[in-house]
C-alpha cells in the first residue's frame, strides 16, 4: 500500500500519500499536510512529487498563488526527465543477482509533459514531441499513465504526420487503452462493435474470445487479469512494428 512504501522511504510513494492527504482520501484530510509532502517530494526529484506540484499550479490550487500553466508545464517536463529506480545489470552480475528493477522513467509524467506539448498549455505548442512523450509512456504500461498515453496517440492521431501514424498504428494504442481499463477507450470500442452490424457466429465467437463483450464493455472490464491484457496488447504492439 502507498502508507506501508511509504514508511519504508519509497519517495513516489510518499509523494501518492500526499495527494491522498491532501484529498482526504483514504487517508484523513490536511490539505497543508499534504501539499507539504507534495513539495517536499518534489523537491527530492520525484516525478509523482513534480507532476503533482504542477497540477496544483495549473488549478491553482496553491494558497495566495494564481493558476500558473507555464510553471505547470516546466514540472511536468522536469518530471518526465527523471529516472528512477536501481541501476541496469553489471556485466559481472547475472539476472538473478541483480535485485534493483531496472531505471524507468514515470508514465504519469510522460504523459502529462506530452499533453502540455500537444496541446501548447504552458508550453510552445509541439504535436510531434507531444506524441512522441506518449509513445515513450504507452509502452511503460501498465504504469498509470500509460493508459492516457495510449488514447492520446488514438484520439489524436488525425493531427500525426503520417509517417508518426505509421509508426503509432492508432487503433493498437486505443485496444491497450481499453485493455488498461480507461473508461473512454473501453467506450469506444464498444460504439466500434455496435457500428460493424451483425457477424455470424463463428465471427462473432472469435470476436469474444480476442476482445471484450458488449456485457464486459458496459461494465468497462474485459475478460480478467488486467495487467496481464495490457502486457500482451504492449508485446503486440512492440512486436508489430507498432509504438
Amino acid at each position: 500500500s502507498p502508507h506501508a512504501a511509504a514508511v519504508a522511504g519509497n519517495v513516489e510513494a510518499l509523494a501518492t500519500l500526499g495527494g491522498c492527504v491532501r484529498r482526504g482520501v483514504g487517508a484523513e484530510l490536511d490539505e497543508a499536510a499534504g501539499l507539504d509532502i507534495i513539495t517536499a517530494c518534489a523537491a527530492a526529484g520525484s516525478p509523482v512529487g513534480l507532476v503533482k506540484l504542477g497540477v496544483c499550479h495549473e488549478d491553482g490550487d496553491l494558497p495566495g498563488k494564481p493558476a500558473d500553466a507555464q510553471r505547470a508545464a516546466a514540472l511536468f517536463e522536469s518530471a518526465a526527465s527523471v529516472w528512477v529506480g536501481g541501476e541496469p545489470p553489471s556485466e559481472s552480475e547475472s539476472e538473478s543477482e541483480a535485485s534493483p528493477p531496472p531505471r524507468r522513467r514515470s508514465a504519469l509524467a510522460l504523459f502529462q509533459h506530452g499533453f502540455a506539448q500537444v496541446y501548447g498549455i504552458g508550453t510552445r505548442r509541439d504535436v510531434e514531441a507531444g506524441a512522441a512523450a506518449w509513445l515513450s509512456a504507452a509502452k511503460l504500461a501498465p504504469d498509470d499513465g500509460a493508459e492516457e498515453a495510449a488514447w492520446g496517440l488514438y484520439s489524436e492521431q488525425g493531427s500525426l504526420s503520417p509517417a508518426l501514424r505509421r509508426r503509432v498504428h492508432p487503433d493498437r494504442c486505443l485496444r491497450l487503452s481499453a485493455a488498461l481499463e480507461y473508461a473512454p477507450a473501453v467506450a469506444e470500442l464498444a460504439r466500434r462493435g455496435e457500428r460493424t452490424g451483425q457477424r455470424d457466429e463463428a465471427a462473432e465467437g472469435e470476436r469474444r474470445r480476442k476482445r471484450f463483450t458488449r456485457q464486459e464493455l458496459s461494465k468497462a472490464r474485459s475478460w480478467t487479469g488486467r495487467d496481464e491484457r495490457a502486457e500482451a496488447y504492449l508485446e503486440q504492439l512492440l512486436g508489430g512494428g507498432g509504438l
